[in-house]
């Protein structure tokens, strides 16, 4: 935000000129100066002419912005993405199953019994075990054991888990990076990547399940692999710097092309589409306003399951699909979004025919909510960069009050 911060200094802005022909050119954007007051009109009218227009509101608005981002949902088995645009199209979707067997492998080698597999069947069997054991001992003792004491002996036969090997899911994330950013690109790759807060517990249990802690591996995964993608790039940019006579001087290392990662709270993303319990927690002023979190406070609504959440994701991004011409509306139906989503007719065809919509809408609705809470922070900051500033009232010492007795002696002293 020191872009925004820049316009509060000064009072203006410089973009840079889309034109290939002056790449030093650049166009500056200035608020209307304000006219001397005319007869008859207050001062108090004056204010509201130094403020942005909506089309350099725009302007500003799409130069901080990036042109698209990577938002990615993290799942133990499912790793979904999607790349956004700030137009609001979907360039690239994808989901990537992070346990699939290894190409290395090509389904030739024998595979060792599962661990999940095995120690599922150990238990099973102590379980069964210790119902005979209960039966055994009343038996002995001449006692009647409940029926609901002794377990059924299971019958059905068990599903095999997908193996969690550390090094297999490294292989298989580094290839599903390397695919969304590509080592060479022949275009910008994006600027931001938008990933999804794992959280540390579930449910509010004392125990850490073991899928919280490998989503919290993945991760991290995650940020290891940008950084080091962002400093071979960097050394893929490097360039001297020239002296004043024309000499080559010092490297400079480039940083204009790093791609940043920032982690969003899930529950922030379904409270601002309305998916789930509403109301419990208020929302930032940088994503909701004054009128906005009144209403979200009236709003209570029942806790759902999981399951229903995951159903209300795919019918909102469906109905966004389906509907391409109609703007996206947040949880206020009063304030509709400008942003739209669209997305060509394949891509479309194909998400329906795809199995895990309910990950792949996630990404979608955290993309989408990252541009609208940006672009609300960035219209409330030329705000309060374009605002009379409030003149502060001049402080007035207290005289402190006399007691009874300086008021004796004071008219002791006057007479």
């Amino acid at each position: 935000m020191g872009q925004v911060d820049s316009i509060h200094q000064t009072g203006e802005l410089a973009l840079p000129c889309s034109s290939s022909t002056s790449s030093s050119a650049e166009t500056i954007i200035t608020p209307p100066t304000s006219p001397s007051p005319l007869a008859g009109e207050s001062k108090e009218s004056l204010p509201s002419l130094l403020h942005y227009n909506p089309q350099q509101r725009r302007a500003i608005q799409d130069h901080i912005l990036p042109e698209s981002i990577i938002s990615i949902d993290i799942g133990i088995r499912n790793l979904a993405w999607v790349e956004l645009s700030k137009e609001g199209e979907i360039l690239r979707w994808s989901v990537v199953d992070l346990l699939a067997p290894d190409e290395c492998n090509n389904g030739t080698e024998p595979l060792e019994e599962l661990p999940s597999t095995a120690a599922a069947k150990e238990s099973v069997e102590a379980k069964d075990s210790q119902s005979r054991m209960t039966l055994m001992a009343a038996e002995m003792k001449g006692t009647v054991v409940k029926k609901s004491r002794l377990r059924k002996k299971t019958t059905a036969p068990l599903v095999e888990a997908a193996p969690y090997d550390p090094h297999l899911v490294a292989v298989r994330l580094d290839k599903a990076l390397n695919d969304i950013l590509p080592e060479s690109t022949s275009s910008r790759a994006p600027q931001k990547i938008v990933i999804e807060r794992q959280r540390y517990r579930s449910g509010g249990l004392p125990e850490i399940l073991d899928s919280t802690i490998r989503c919290a591996v993945i991760e991290g995964m995650i940020h290891c692999w940008v950084t080091a993608w962002n400093n071979r790039n960097r050394q893929r940019t490097l360039r001297p710097l020239e002296n004043l006579n024309g000499h080559q001087g010092n490297i400079q290392m480039d940083h204009k092309d790093d791609v940043f990662i920032e982690v969003v709270p899930p529950k922030s993303v379904a409270q601002w589409w309305g998916i789930g319990q509403v109301g419990a927690i208020r929302a930032s002023s940088l994503t909701k306003t004054a009128g906005e979190q009144d209403l979200l406070k009236k709003r209570t609504l029942p806790s759902i399951s999981y399951q229903t959440k995951k159903k209300q994701s795919v019918a909102l991004v469906n109905e966004w699909l389906d509907s391409e011409s109609a703007d996206l509306s947040t949880t206020i139906p009063s304030e509709p979004s400008r942003f739209r989503v669209w997305c060509t007719s394949a891509m479309k065809a194909w998400f329906g025919a795809e199995k895990k919509k309910d990950d792949l809408s996630d990404c979608l609705l955290q993309a989408v909510a990252w541009y609208e809470w940006r672009s609300r922070a960035i219209q409330e900051a030329l705000d309060w960069s374009t605002a009379e500033p409030v003149e502060k009232k001049a402080k007035v010492k207290k005289v402190p009050r006399k007691s009874k007795k300086d008021d004796e002696k004071t008219r002791a002293t006057n007479k």
